[in-house]
């Protein structure tokens, strides 16, 4: 039993894509505060919303928070034991010294992998499996421990499905957010071909002014700058701000597609019209078939067919089969996987352990952090459903989030995956967690 007290610290942070003014109104209403009385909680310094709280408590509180669009963080408390300083430390005695000058030789301890262990003997790093050290020559105690090879495994088999989802997901994301960015570049774009041309029917030249054409840029994202002007042509650039996505426009422009752009400039493939979008907003609803795997022991709620690939994967225990089931679409991925930890092992198993180390293999693969977690079950079987914000990087400039729900039944590990440029607040990533069942 948890018998350890935490805090719940908010810093003002929110869900990437929510609206500020939105989510401080969420949270008046959840803590029944007046919402003048919220804004310092958004300064940027540490508030400590809970303090010395159970953590089923603490849970229930950033669950509040995140379906309001804010991210809090659990904190344990510090008890502040005290540690004792002897005043006289005894000095090594004679025999002690002679033992600490034997051959033996301890190697310098270096930073373990997920299938290794340190000796207890010398520190030093050996195989999980490991019966005598390398090192030393003395045995190990314990032999192989089981506990730490089935943790080593879900980390690996965690890292593994996120990795296969997020090679595929993440760029083709990216890639339709990008398109998003470009049009709403090219909607300011507009206002300025359509304002020098004013210009130049006034004047008889262009200007490098945007205070000259007296228009008003309104994406607050979007930076627009006239690059060069003068009596024959003018040239100018919008660039959403945060990102490399840029577009360009001249005098002889026909349309406004990008003169260069840094985004989806691979491919020549035909672009779905904007009607897909209304589309992808059904592709999740309740009416959608049932996917069902007889070899897979469940069904779930895809958008479409997925595709069906198996992977072997090394581990501390040997090779390990990942089975998945995935669906591309334009601006999110889901997946289903799931994978046999070796029944031997399971005798000793201890399951949040497990689940903890499938679902923090998964989230750092792709620099990610968890806003959320939570302890669930399916028929009985142990279960965690976790959210995660991607953070910003070269790999993802924009982010991105996503939700995943982890299960054990008997010696197999279910992961359910869904992730995108903005999948936690839509309510169709529920529906699709929540469709998965076990056959029988």
């Amino acid at each position: 039993m948890d018998l350890d007290n935490y805090h719940v610290i908010f810093k003002g942070e929110i869900v990437e894509g929510s609206d500020a003014e939105a989510v401080k109104t969420k949270l008046a209403n959840y803590l029944q505060k007046d919402i003048s009385t919220i804004d310092h909680l958004f300064s940027g310094k540490k508030v400590i919303i809970k303090k010395n709280a159970e953590l089923p408590n603490c849970l229930k509180i950033k669950k509040a928070f995140l379906e309001a669009g804010a991210i809090c963080q659990i904190t344990k408390s510090k008890k502040g034991k005290p540690v004792s300083h002897p005043t006289n430390p005894a000095q090594p005695d004679e025999k002690k010294q002679k033992i600490s000058t034997s051959p033996l030789k301890h190697p310098p301890k270096t930073e373990k992998g997920l299938d290794e262990k340190y000796c207890e003997s010398c520190g030093g790093t050996i195989k999980l499996s490991s019966r005598i050290c390398s090192h030393c020559g003395i045995p190990c105690q314990g032999g192989v421990n089981k506990k730490a090879l089935l943790v080593s495994i879900s980390i690996i088999l965690g890292i593994v499905i996120i990795g296969i989802i997020a090679a595929i997901a993440i760029p083709q994301f990216i890639s339709y957010r990008n398109k998003t960015y470009i049009r709403s570049i090219n909607t300011e774009l507009q206002k300025v071909k359509d304002a020098q041309a004013q210009y130049f029917t006034d004047y008889h030249r262009y200007t490098d002014s945007l205070a000259a054409l007296n228009i008003y840029i309104t994406a607050p994202d979007i930076m627009v700058q006239i690059v060069s002007a003068d009596e024959n042509c003018f040239q100018a650039k919008g660039t959403y701000l945060d990102t490399k996505v840029e577009s360009w426009i001249d005098c002889n422009s026909a349309d406004l597609k990008p003169v260069s752009t840094l985004s989806d400039t691979a491919g020549k493939k035909d672009e779905a019209s904007d009607s897909d979008s209304s589309e992808d907003q059904n592709d999740l609803a309740s009416d959608k078939p049932m996917f069902t795997s007889s070899e897979g022991n469940f069904e779930v709620m895809f958008p479409d067919e997925p595709t069906y690939n198996v992977q072997a994967v090394q581990t501390p225990a040997g090779s390990i089969d990942i089975h998945f089931f995935m669906v591309e679409k334009k601006d999110y991925a889901c997946i289903v996987g799931y994978s046999d930890y070796p029944a031997e092992l399971m005798e000793q198993a201890d399951y949040n352990t497990l689940l903890d180390g499938a679902a923090n293999g998964a989230v750092n693969k792709i620099n990610a952090s968890i806003s959320y977690q939570e302890d669930i079950n399916l028929d009985g079987y142990y279960g965690r459903e976790i959210a995660f914000t991607i953070k910003k990087s070269f790999k993802t400039p924009n982010g991105g989030n996503g939700k995943a729900r982890f299960f054990i039944v008997d010696n197999r590990l279910y992961q359910i995956l869904k992730i995108g440029a903005n999948v936690i607040s839509d309510a169709t990533t529920d529906n699709y967690l929540e469709s998965f069942k076990l056959l029988n």
